[in-house]
């Protein structure tokens, strides 16, 4: 049995806490609804898998989930298939009930990497609008910019909108994207920093740059 690098996922938080994701509680929200979902569809995993299951659930009232199944498989079929090697599913979840409660806080999060799966938390839809009296990280910013969201400097402080396409390219780009990236560095067991590290150069090269670019191809695979 290959050694797992998490015991609790490490997650791609939301945008009032620090990119850098620590380890979570099993108390916490996020860590709940994946444990759940997982847990629900591991025993009809196979040993090794063809190729990553798209599993969704039904969201809140309170959510919504930016991307389809067919918006993911579109998006996997650009990344070398060798980075998708034993990913066994990608679940786009469907939030509960605590998750509504804390979803302004510093508790929310995009997604998160464990067990072989990546999961897609749904978008708080009273985020569409955020304030920050202070301004986000100077790297979320980047990352709001380059998907297409408004950000304004209003006397509230700075205002970050969303409509549905730029969540729709925050997810398949980035969040996405950065948890493949989890998957594919599985086997290091460095600090979360590294980790993260990783993780965020995979989602800008294979996400935004290759990723506009089109279907991306693995060295030496024939043009």
């Amino acid at each position: 049995m290959n050694q797992k690098q998490f015991t609790l996922p490490r997650s791609r938080r939301g945008p009032r806490r620090s990119s850098e994701a620590s380890r979570w509680t099993v108390f916490d929200p996020y860590w709940l609804e994946a444990e759940q979902a997982y847990y629900n569809h591991a025993h009809r995993f196979p040993e090794v898998p063809d190729a990553p299951r798209i599993i969704q659930s039904p969201c809140r009232p309170e959510f919504f989930m930016p991307v389809t199944p067919k918006d993911v498989r579109h998006t996997l079929e650009r990344i070398p298939a060798g980075f998708l090697r034993e990913l066994q599913a990608i679940f786009l979840l469907g939030g509960t009930r605590k998750q509504a409660v804390c979803a302004g806080s510093a508790e929310f999060s995009y997604g998160c990497y464990w067990e072989d799966c990546v999961f897609l938390y749904p978008f708080p839809r009273e985020l569409l609008t955020s304030v920050y009296r202070r301004p986000p990280k100077p790297s979320d910013m980047q990352d709001y910019a380059r998907v297409g969201a408004e950000i304004t400097t209003e006397t509230e402080g700075t205002v970050v909108r969303f409509d549905r396409d730029s969540l729709k390219r925050l997810y398949l780009q980035d969040v996405l994207i950065h948890e493949i990236g989890h998957h594919v560095d599985r086997e290091n067991l460095g600090p979360t920093k590294e980790n993260e590290a990783y993780a965020r150069w995979f989602a800008t090269e294979f996400g935004f740059r290759r990723g506009a670019a089109g279907r991306t191809r693995t060295p030496g695979e024939a043009a």
